[in-house]
């Protein structure tokens, strides 16, 4: 059983995972860019995502919202 977040600042990326009742690892293997450990970053903002990533996100997590966040909020254009 996977364990649940207690984080109360939770990202955009978690909350859509979350919401399907995914860990990580269920996550990464719909993926086939994605690690556990790369989504672990992403989630807790030590990484930005590239575009690639984001848009396998939103297609797997069905969360179309996530194109939108990323682009105005951590791309840098």
């Amino acid at each position: 059983m996977a364990r649940i977040s207690i984080k109360k600042n939770k990202t955009e990326f978690q909350l859509s995972r979350e919401e399907l009742g995914y860990s990580r690892e269920k996550a990464s293997e719909l993926f086939d860019t994605i690690s556990v450990d790369r989504l672990e970053r992403i989630e807790n903002e030590k990484a930005i995502p590239n575009p690639y990533e984001v848009k396998e996100m939103a297609k797997k997590y069905k969360a179309f919202h996530l194109c939108n966040y990323y682009c105005t909020h951590q791309c840098e254009i």
